[in-house]
């Protein structure tokens, strides 16, 4: 045994002096201080060669001396030999660089509880895809029991959560539904059923999970789906990777969208050089040092932009060359190459070609083949277009899914003529044939939505403006007026025509709002209303002071918000304006509603339910009169509304949540329970945020009713998330009753918060609601029972939401510690009860 090992090491040695010996000859070591070529790549292939050397020495050391070292039972006799094992193998080579992201993304996957959501980032063509896959793929190999899906999700092509779960089941297909059960419900059943299994599903071009007008921030079924993967209700191994060119946003601020992504930046000049090289062997044969390191620095470090040089050259038709091109980049400032290798592959490609990649950058939106033949005209078929297609797409150029085509790279305008407004102007009339007629959904709108842009891309504002109108009218009907706002922004000092320029700020105006941006709304309201009166257009003033009481009603500003409201009804009345009427008459109803004047709210609606009323307006009085004890009444007006829904999502969806309301009020918590469920799912599908938030509150109260805190705790955080500062103050007020017997910390400040918010709403001393919620504040924080007593409203009006709030209070003397504090204000409480039924 000590010959084999001297043995060893006399072979070691040698190799590694004879190694070192013709290093120095060959002057490897001078690359060591190159700053350009970095020591680090040499370190790793010299740690490469000595790990060959000292492990085929082991080996033959281990070989030639097994049968010394093999160890003995008693009798002498040796064991049999150990098989020999195979060391694991190591990454992908072909993956280059990414060490750091290579080991953060494995670890995440192998951890024994994966994370759930993780993004990757980076712009077109840093090797994404490339680099998921690659860590995917080495994990399988090296025995890590990984089942894989990929997805992709292209522009207009809403990614249904059913997929999701059709692959965490193992489903060749997206999951089907079984008759009242939802997505979300199904999706929490799934997950822990996967047992120790790891599932990993991959879904690329994840930037298209925003809807159109949004930003970055993903459609709400999506963001429900991530937060529910992110914190399950139990273990589970699924993770979901977004592949993605932008860091995405939820919409209702999740904590699934604050994990930090792995960035996938440019490659490191190393790198880069072997990349250029395993394109093409003789790229860099005649190209200088210099050139080398001015190439690297103009192209970023971005291998796709090294795709759209070479995809230039190979296609071109007038015999544009490697060094035109490296000529060209050298005098071009690196923020403008990318855009430049584009105008220059499509000048050099022949007409045809040419045609379809403008055509296909103009539509800026998933199209087929015969609308691409459309607009070309002459010879072109849809067969010769998919051929062409096919061309660009082994390329890298488009994509083709389900027979629709995109550019896979993100800015279409780089592929456009410099006269281009023939193209375009040929591109909206085929949009606009296939525009939706009646939209029932948000994806019956992307058609609009490109249309729009087509048309802002052709500076034809006035009609932009004219297309944008009927998708904010059904917009508004879902609450989603918002999706508009970059739309609208876009449009602004551009129409020429003053009289639109004030539709347009007024739209803005209430767009802003929506957001919560009121700084920005009071100044568009103010532009429209300055130029309305300039025209002298009683219907647009009307309307623009209706549209400023909405402003300070969402401030919390009662007071200012009827005055506006008054006056928009007041000039409604004047001139004869029945739909500006209708609206001001609800805006009033509403402020006598928060004052707990409900006979004066019912009597300002009171003209304006007639047979024709409008879905809203039916199911906002109903909610009163189940506020007020009278559900006969509410049950009436919901039926209504529901006939008049007919279709409308969006409308059904509202019906649904308002008998979940009002079977919340009869004592009906199981059919309360079941009916603000299958509103919740609807209304996530429907992306409409307000319905989400009172589906979730009416699952909390059921939860509360019941004792279920858990379940309490969930819908109420979760529906917090849509909540905007001063409204809806109930959610905060039961956030903070859930968590006070589990965390009391995180009840003292959500209390704190709700008294803070509350403190802003009864600057107007009449608002009822505000003030019960100050009094509970006041409860749950260091107690002051006269102070809790004299903001509590114990008048008659509204039963229902006094029982509701007498709830809370009892229940929180029951969580706090110790029980039984909060009994003087409990027993004022009842008294008022007590009366209000006498």
């Amino acid at each position: 045994m000590r010959r084999r090992w001297v043995l060893y090491g006399l072979v070691s040695a040698t190799l590694l002096s004879a190694l070192i010996g013709l290093g120095f000859r060959l002057e490897w070591w001078k690359v060591l201080a190159d700053p350009e070529a970095g020591a680090w790549p040499w370190v790793e292939a010299t740690s490469w060669i000595i790990s060959i050397v000292t492990g085929t020495c082991s080996v033959l050391g281990v070989r030639a001396g097994q049968a010394d070292t093999a160890p003995a039972v008693a009798d002498g006799t040796p064991f049999p030999p150990q098989p020999y094992v195979a060391a694991a193998p190591r990454r992908d080579g072909s993956l280059l660089n990414r060490n750091t992201e290579y080991e953060h993304l494995r670890g995440l996957l192998s951890e024994d509880q994966p994370p759930g959501v993780v993004l990757v980032t980076g712009p077109a063509g840093s090797g994404k895809t490339k680099f998921v896959d690659t860590v995917l793929k080495d994990m399988q190999t090296q025995g890590v029991d990984l089942t894989v899906h990929q997805r992709s999700v292209t522009p207009s092509l809403r990614f249904d959560v059913r997929t999701i779960i059709g692959d965490i089941e193992g489903r060749s297909q997206p999951a089907e539904l079984h008759p009242g059960e939802t997505r979300l419900s199904r999706l929490r059943l799934a997950l822990p059923s996967t047992g120790l299994t790891r599932i990993v599903i991959v879904i690329e071009g994840a930037e298209h999970l925003a809807n159109a007008g949004d930003g970055r921030r993903v459609d709400l079924q999506m963001d429900e789906a991530l937060e529910t993967i992110l914190r399950p209700t139990a273990p589970h191994r699924v993770t979901i990777v977004l592949v993605s060119r932008d860091v995405l946003e939820s919409p209702a601020r999740r904590l699934w969208a604050q994990e930090s992504p792995i960035s996938i930046g440019r490659l490191p000049p190393p790198y880069f050089k072997a990349f250029l090289e395993r394109c093409d062997p003789h790229l860099l044969s005649n190209v200088s040092e210099l050139s080398r390191k001015m190439l690297y620095d103009r192209l970023a470090g971005n291998p796709r932009n090294v795709q759209l040089m070479l995809t230039a050259v190979e296609l071109s038709q007038h015999g544009l060359s490697l060094e035109d091109l490296l000529d060209m980049v050298k005098g071009l400032d690196p923020r403008d190459i990318p855009r430049r290798l584009a105008e220059v592959l499509v000048e050099n490609l022949n007409d045809f070609h040419r045609a379809v990649i403008e055509a296909v950058a103009a539509f800026g939106t998933p199209i087929d083949a015969r609308a691409l033949a459309e607009v070309i005209g002459q010879l072109a078929t849809p067969a010769r277009i998919i051929a062409s297609l096919q061309l660009f797409e082994r390329r890298d150029l488009v994509r083709m899914t389900d027979g629709k085509c995109a550019l896979t790279h993100g800015d279409a305008d780089w592929f456009l003529p410099k006269d281009r407004s023939n193209l375009l102007r040929r591109v909206a009339g085929e949009l606009k044939q296939r525009l939706v007629a009646t939209p029932r959904s948000l994806t019956d709108l992307q058609g609009h939505f490109a249309y729009v842009a087509v048309l802002l891309a052709a500076r034809r504002y006035p009609v932009a403006f004219s297309a944008l109108e009927p998708m904010t009218a059904a917009l508004k009907r879902w609450n989603c007026g918002h999706l508009l706002l970059a739309q609208r922004e876009s449009l602004r000092g551009k129409l020429g025509i003053p009289e639109l320029e004030m539709l347009n700020d007024n739209e803005l105006g209430d767009a802003y709002a929506t957001r919560g941006d009121f700084d920005k709304a009071s100044d568009a309201y103010g532009r429209a209303l300055t130029e309305a009166n300039k025209l002298k257009d009683p219907k647009v003033r009307a309307t623009l002071r209706y549209n400023f009481g909405t402003y300070y009603w969402q401030e919390g500003r009662g007071d200012e918000a009827y005055n506006y409201y008054e006056k928009a009804r007041a000039e409604a009345e004047l001139h004869h304006l029945p739909e500006v009427m209708l609206v001001a008459l609800q805006g009033l109803a509403e402020c006598h509603r928060r004052w707990g004047e409900y006979d004066l709210a019912f009597a300002r609606v009171s003209r304006a339910l007639v047979e024709q009323a409008p879905v809203d307006l039916l199911l906002r009085v109903a909610r009163w009169r189940v506020e007020t004890g009278s559900t006969e009444l509410a049950e009436e007006l919901i039926r209504r509304a529901r006939a008049a829904s007919r279709d409308s999502e969006w409308h059904l969806v509202a019906c649904q949540d308002a008998y979940a309301d009002l079977l919340l009020a009869q004592g009906d918590l199981a059919g309360a329970r079941r009916e603000a469920s299958q509103a919740l799912e609807q209304a996530v599908q429907a992306h409409n945020p307000v319905a989400v938030l009172q589906a979730r509150t009416t699952l909390c109260w059921t939860a509360v009713y019941t004792g279920d805190l858990d379940e309490a705790r969930q819908h109420i955080e979760d529906a917090e998330h849509y909540r905007t500062p001063g409204s809806a103050l109930i959610v905060l007020a039961l956030n903070a009753l859930v968590h006070q017997s589990s965390d009391p910390g995180k009840a003292s400040k959500l209390f704190d918060r709700l008294a803070e918010e509350a403190s802003e709403r009864i600057k107007d001393e009449r608002d009822r609601g505000a003030r019960d919620m100050m009094g509970f504040a006041i409860c749950g924080q260091t107690f002051d029972p006269e102070a809790a007593i004299g903001f509590f409203d114990t008048s008659e009006g509204a039963p229902v939401l006094r029982a509701r709030r007498d709830l809370l209070v009892r229940r929180l003397d029951e969580y706090a510690r110790p029980a039984g504090r909060l009994r003087p204000v409990l027993d004022v409480l009842a008294q008022g009860s007590s009366r209000a039924a006498d």
